[in-house]
């Protein structure tokens, strides 16, 4: 799985193949076939540890929150912007583009995004909240394009700041 990342991260998710990944780590086709029977089998695989982590690194920053309304989405700004670079690393914007064009790995992000935001006793329906995690993610979309985020710091602190303000909804 590292082999594959190491190739999404040079080379883009296109350079995955069978062949590749086995030639990177040093095993035959047959080898790699015993662990993962197929391409789409190790990119699940690895869509499911970025997601695996991803629970892990917001649930760090979540639990030290005095504010439970809220804290899921406080938690995700902090990864995306917390630091002169997002936290998400080169990997997840490799998944994450190829999440777009396919369904079975959107369907994944959406249970999981769901099951995050229940876990979390927030309300995909507060608006506040959503309107903080999609600026999040378009944010973080465009920095990945090379588009310059002006304000870093004050929009990480703005977007922070909004999630107090996000009244729970009944």
């Amino acid at each position: 799985m590292d082999e594959a990342k190491k190739l999404a991260i040079e080379s883009g998710i296109s350079a995955i193949t069978v062949q590749a990944v086995a030639s990177a780590a040093g095993v035959t086709k047959g080898g790699f076939l015993h662990h993962f029977p197929s391409k789409q089998a190790l990119i699940d695989a690895i869509f499911e540890e970025v997601l695996d982590q991803l629970a892990s690194e917001i649930g760090a920053r979540a639990s030290k929150d005095r504010v439970a309304h809220g804290a899921f989405t406080r938690a995700y700004i902090d990864l995306a912007f917390g630091g002169e670079e997002p936290a998400m690393d080169q990997t997840w914007i490799a998944l994450s583009l190829l999440m777009l064009d396919d369904p079975a790995l959107r369907m994944k992000w959406t249970e999981w995004l769901n099951d995050q935001l229940s876990e979390y006793g927030e309300d995909q329906g507060n608006v506040e909240l959503s309107i903080a995690r999609f600026a999040v993610d378009g944010a973080w979309l465009a920095q990945h394009f090379g588009v310059a985020i002006p304000e870093r710091k004050s929009m990480h602190e703005a977007l922070t700041k909004s999630t107090f303000s996000a009244g729970k909804r009944g």
